[in-house]
């Protein structure tokens, strides 16, 4: 008897199928990301310090939701004999782009190009990926 991918998550681990139905109920991958670049597109045009700082908090909120939701696909989805070199893809991505964006806020940040404060532009940065 073939096992199906729902009998086959269950028997391994509890948490991974509560992540597969957390995922498959709108919180995947795609979804979370068009959360995080509305989320940070909305920061990029708050004028008040509180605003700045709950956009920022709720951009957060949606990265931990990415990230946990890639690993959980990653683990579910890839063979297990190329997993290895998936995840180690994965985390070389969002290993680079740490200096990647602190390249770019050191460049940014003490200018005003075309009349936009500089940080504006890194975390409109951020919203286009």
């Amino acid at each position: 008897m073939k096992r199906t991918e729902l009998q086959s998550t269950r028997q391994t681990s509890p948490r991974a199928v509560s992540a597969t139905r957390f995922a498959s109920a709108g919180a995947t991958t795609p979804y979370a990301w068009k959360l995080v670049a509305l989320l940070s597109l909305g920061g990029s045009f708050e004028i008040y310090n509180l605003g700045i700082d709950a956009w920022r908090f709720f951009t957060g909120i949606g990265l931990g939701l990415e990230l946990v939701t890639i690993d959980t696909y990653i683990a579910e989805l890839v063979p297990a004999s190329v997993r290895g070199k998936a995840f180690a893809i994965n985390q070389c991505i969002q290993l680079v782009a740490i200096p990647v964006a602190t390249f770019l806020s050191w460049l940014l940040l003490p200018r005003d190009p075309v009349g936009v404060p500089g940080w504006r532009l890194v975390v409109l940065g951020g919203a286009l990926g």
